[in-house]
């Protein structure tokens, strides 16, 4: 998890120098989605902006939508950066047993998310999309769902392969993620042995990104989501993501 982290930042700087020429030449975009989307501008505070203090509980929702505490070992926030020199801050925070959390001397006016929640043991729960902008000290609560609750309304999954011989092959442990900002991702999944990915709680739109090999931006594409989207990504002509395919686990195209 640490290495894919490290990753990641490397990604965000990627998409920052490719803002500048982003729509990226048409991005690959074999996948057809035909879309209207509009991305928000970054949250980027001034420069005067003061340090405030991010805290909240780990909290389990049950089938009933009831809500209870729940102790963790450590859960990763990340807060958005303002330039390619602005320092990272946030990582990984310690949780209490009674799930709750805090970090201190965030810059006020950014844009923070949770990453993931490292509960210390094997559970059953779902993780979604927990993010906000701070203003002032905040409170952000992180909720991790049961089999059988409801989750957000909005959610994006799909399958990333290539296709080989007449035959889809599945891209696994290339990493997809949607951002609606211009410095780093609201939610990232890395796809798994069967090439699939499951992004949940997204925004309305956005932009959709592909990494494979060496943090090769692949493909971006704008995305307006509906509930329970479905976008397979077909990364045939992306070169970075060849080293990634399973031939053994090739299904046929249909």
């Amino acid at each position: 998890m640490t290495n894919q982290r490290r990753r990641l930042r490397r990604r965000t700087v990627v998409v920052l120098s490719a803002a500048a020429s982003l729509l990226l030449m048409g991005c690959d975009a074999d996948v057809r989605t035909p879309v209207q989307p509009s991305v928000s501008p970054s949250t980027t505070p001034s420069p005067t902006s003061s340090a405030v203090t991010l805290s909240g509980q780990v909290l389990e929702v049950d089938a009933g939508g009831a809500r209870r505490p729940i102790g963790a070992r450590q859960l990763h926030v990340e807060v958005e950066v303002s330039s390619l020199l602005d320092p990272q801050r946030g990582g990984w925070v310690p949780v209490g047993a009674d799930g709750r959390y805090r970090l201190s001397n965030v810059p006020d006016g950014r844009f923070v998310k949770i990453n993931s929640v490292d509960t210390g043991r094997p559970t059953e729960h779902r993780f979604c999309a927990t993010n906000t902008v701070i203003r002032g000290d905040t409170t952000l609560d992180v909720l991790l769902f049961l089999p059988g609750a409801t989750l957000p309304p909005l959610s994006l999954s799909g399958q990333v392969f290539r296709i080989v011989d007449g035959m889809r092959v599945p891209v696994a442990g290339a990493a997809v993620y949607f951002a609606t900002r211009a410095y780093g991702a609201d939610v990232e999944a890395w796809t798994d042995a069967d090439g699939r990915y499951s992004l949940c709680g997204v925004p309305a739109s956005g932009r959709l990104y592909l990494f494979c090999g060496n943090d090769i931006l692949a493909f971006n594409q704008p995305v307006f989501v509906q509930a329970n989207h479905v976008i397979d990504i077909d990364a045939t002509t992306f070169h970075s993501c060849l080293l990634l395919a399973t031939p053994q686990a090739r299904t046929r195209f249909r």
